[in-house]
């Protein structure tokens, strides 16, 4: 009997194989993204005031009131940051190969049984989604720009959410 892969599941995962989802995911990107500025594998140990310092310039080419604690309280807010990584997997997601890989690294880190808190990965996956252009392994190269600009957009509108626009 085959196993289901967890995009067969997703959305609909426990809390742990979402976390694990989300790992899995930015780890991924980090080894396999092609980004206009380097990523280093650091961004999944920084926290979330570095990283909303980080992704607060990009975030204000479509809205330039936008500031570090508006973006840090997104990722500092668990629904939040759940739902911004829901963008960045459903981007994922639209990608098969991309998909597969990650299905992939998913099984495989199901052995090791590690987990981290979506709370303190959100932000790595989200300057790893809008930071990277294309993923690339083997054979394999996915355009992964677009996502970006798609992951910007909606982390711009949560941001809208804290700062009482909405």
């Amino acid at each position: 009997m085959s196993r289901l892969s967890v995009w067969d599941r997703y959305p609909d995962l426990e809390s742990r194989e979402f976390r694990e989802l989300v790992a899995v995911t930015a780890q991924t990107l980090v080894d396999t993204g092609l980004a206009a500025e380097p990523v280093s594998s650091e961004i999944l140990e920084s926290s979330n005031r570095a990283i909303a310092r980080d992704l607060t310039p990009t975030l204000q080419k479509s809205n330039p009131h936008v500031t570090d604690w508006q973006v840090q309280a997104v990722l500092d807010d668990e629904d939040l940051a759940t739902e911004a990584c829901r963008r960045v997997l459903d981007e994922v997601r639209r990608r098969p190969d991309l998909a597969e890989r990650v299905a992939a690294a998913y099984e495989e880190r199901l052995q090791k049984m590690t987990g981290i808190e979506v709370v303190l990965l959100a932000g790595a996956l989200v300057v790893l989604a809008i930071r990277i252009k294309r993923v690339r392994w083997g054979h394999h190269e996915v355009d992964f720009e677009p996502a970006g600009e798609t992951v910007a957009s909606f982390v711009a509108e949560l941001v809208k959410r804290i700062a009482g626009g909405a």
